[in-house]
Order: C-alpha cells, then sequence, then structure tokens
C-alpha cells in the first residue's frame, strides 16, 4: 500500500449489495512477517465503511456534535474525578481570577518548577519566603507569606483549619457549615481572592523588583475581597469587617 491511499481507493463494492476491502501490499512477505499481517487484516475485517458522504461525529455526545462543555467534561473526568468545580466556577469571584484558580489546580501556572521541567535553567527559590523551592502549592499555600494571610482569613471567620498539601484538596476541603448564604459567598470567593493576591505580589518582585509590605499586602487582600463581595452585599468598607468577624451567627 502506498502511504498516500485513503479509504476510498481499498474499499470496493461485492456481492450482496455489502462491501469489502481491497488491500493490495507492493511486494511479497517474508515467512517471518505473515502473522502480523494476518492480524491486520482480521482487524481491519471488522471494520464496516458506510458507503455515504463522510461527516465528522463528536463521539462524547449522543448527537455526535461538539460542544465546549462536554469537551471540558471529558478532559475534567480523564484527569480527575475529583475537580473543584463548584468552588471554582461558582465563586462570585471575578472570571480571570477563577481562570487563574482553575489553573492553579491542575498546576499549570508560571512557577519556577514548572518552567524548569520545560527546560528552562534557574534556581528554584520562592522569591516571597526565600526558603523553599516554588511551586504552586507552596507559594499559594504553605510559603509564610501566603500564611499569614490564611491565618488572618480564618480568624476573621473565628474558623480553626488544617491545611491540605494542594491548591486542589483545598478548594475541595473548603467547605463549613452554619454560615449565612451571604457569608458563604465571601467564604468561598475568600481563596481565589488570596490566590491572586499573593500570586501578584510574587509577579510585583520578580518583574517589577517592588515589594509591598506584610501591612500593605494585608490590606490589598481585604480591599479586593471587600470589592469582589460588592456585587452580593452592600456594605461600606467598616460594615464589611464586622459582617465577616460575625464568624458563625447568622
Amino acid at each position: 500500500m502506498h502511504n498516500s491511499v485513503v479509504v476510498a481507493d481499498l474499499w470496493g463494492s461485492q456481492g450482496g449489495g455489502g462491501g469489502g476491502w481491497e488491500v493490495n501490499f507492493r511486494r511479497s512477505f517474508h515467512d517471518w512477517e505473515l502473522d502480523e499481517v494476518t492480524r491486520f487484516l482480521n482487524h481491519i475485517s471488522a471494520v464496516k465503511v458506510q458507503e455515504w458522504e463522510d461527516s465528522l461525529v463528536w463521539k462524547i455526545e449522543r448527537r455526535g456534535k461538539f460542544s465546549v462543555k462536554s469537551y471540558y467534561r471529558s478532559l475534567k473526568d480523564e484527569n480527575s474525578p475529583f475537580f473543584p468545580a463548584k468552588e471554582v466556577w461558582g465563586s462570585h469571584a471575578p472570571s480571570r481570577t477563577r481562570f487563574f484558580a482553575w489553573e492553579a489546580v491542575w498546576g499549570k501556572i508560571s512557577t519556577v518548577d514548572g518552567l524548569m521541567r520545560r527546560g528552562w535553567s534557574m534556581v528554584n527559590r520562592c522569591i516571597l519566603c526565600k526558603e523553599n523551592e516554588e511551586s504552586a502549592d507552596h507559594i499559594l499555600i504553605h510559603c509564610g507569606k501566603a500564611r499569614e494571610l490564611w491565618t488572618l482569613l480564618l480568624s476573621s471567620f473565628g474558623v480553626l483549619w488544617v491545611f491540605s498539601a494542594s491548591v486542589r484538596n483545598l478548594l475541595l476541603e473548603w467547605k463549613i457549615k452554619g454560615l449565612g448564604k451571604k457569608r458563604c459567598a465571601v467564604w468561598r470567593m475568600a481563596p481565589i481572592c488570596l490566590f491572586w493576591c499573593t500570586w501578584g505580589e510574587r509577579n510585583r518582585r520578580t518583574f517589577q523588583e517592588e515589594e509591598m509590605s506584610d501591612t500593605s499586602l494585608r490590606n490589598l487582600f481585604y480591599r479586593s475581597l471587600f470589592e469582589w463581595s460588592q456585587q452580593i452585599l452592600i456594605l461600606d468598607y467598616l460594615t464589611f469587617f464586622n459582617f465577616l468577624g460575625d464568624g458563625l451567627v447568622d
């Protein structure tokens, strides 16, 4: 067979209204090749060609038509059945920050360890704590600078928390009972907001060689969370602090 042939060149009509494969090889086979050729012919004999105009079929959907939703669902199922979809896409956080959280869950943000896996030669050190190697899980959860924000957030809600090792598991476990509906919405936004502010400070130090003070970073986090919450709350800044401080009381 020539490598430029198409299916139509190898499928011929046969008696009884059906069709069959008409495969012609360019040379004779050696004895040691016969078993492999037999397996090949048996394999293609099970495939029947429908004799009408070709069309594209999206097998994941019953109707055979492509949809972004079905493609995303297939990726999620292929990689892990435990993706924090509700915690990411169900949040009231701004769209671009939810996409960032989505990338962080899959470990696709441009951390030093990821760049090194792609062939970059560099020293892997977290630019925030300057102690450990930089990874998505480290810089967003375990880094000392990030932990200061986590401590601040949890104390605002009056909650004690045992942190998971990964961004994925942290979001999967980011649930708490007894919160009112609006406070629960803020709770769901909070980790994405913290991710976003921490990553912004990381990039500020990396690319602009500027560094926010701990107090300024805390204020940035609270201000950002307050601004994100305005779509579900009508509160001024000081009242917002009291709102968080209500803890588990409706």
